[in-house]
């Protein structure tokens, strides 16, 4: 049912889509994001211009480069999910520190989120498991230079089922924003 090129594909488009969604939510709130990198207290002052556009231009070439490997099947552009598996490491290692030296009231700067919600072991922890999924988009897992051919309309419904996990990744992710939203709703409801 799914082969390595299938499951590697899925990976690919899912984390490219992630990379640019998440670039295009930071280059839009450059300010916000900014913000967050300078609350985290990792680089200095004068660099977190510098940091604050790089890690998204760096997003959304790889995450572009990620969408062409899925479309065009070249084993170099597979090796953009590595940069990506550092940069998820670097996220996930930034959030750690903060923790352990007790800072949880900061933005975690997740697509330029100008949330002062607290950050959590849970944010590790997804990075964690975005490492795997770069690494399993790298073909790391199942021989990404002998992943076997797939036709167009394979690798069209594998991308298609990378879009869709990352769509339930982000419902999954909003699902307590959504339900605050609700509440909201329902009081506005009862005063008209």
């Amino acid at each position: 049912m799914f082969s390595n090129g299938y499951l590697m594909t899925g990976c690919q488009t899912f984390t490219g889509m992630l990379l640019l969604a998440s670039a295009v939510a930071k280059l839009a709130a450059p300010g916000k994001f900014a913000e967050a990198v300078h609350g985290f207290h990792l680089v200095p002052v004068s660099m977190v211009p510098v940091v604050a556009w790089g890690i998204p231009a760096s997003e959304c070439l790889l995450g572009t480069a990620l969408l062409l490997a899925a479309i065009s099947r070249q084993f170099l552009l597979n090796l953009a999910a590595v940069p990506a598996m550092v940069l998820f490491t670097l996220f996930g290692l930034a959030v750690a520190i903060n923790l352990l030296r007790g800072r949880k009231k900061i933005s975690c700067g997740c697509f330029a989120s100008d949330e002062q919600s607290e950050i959590s072991w849970w944010l590790v922890g997804r990075n964690i498991l975005l490492v795997i999924v770069a690494m399993l988009a790298a073909g790391w897992f199942g021989g990404g230079s002998l992943v076997p051919y797939l036709s167009r309309l394979r690798r069209l419904d594998a991308a298609l089922l990378g879009m869709a996990i990352l769509l339930s990744w982000q419902l999954v992710s909003n699902i307590r924003k959504l339900r605050i939203y609700n509440v909201v709703f329902a009081e506005l409801d009862g005063r008209i």
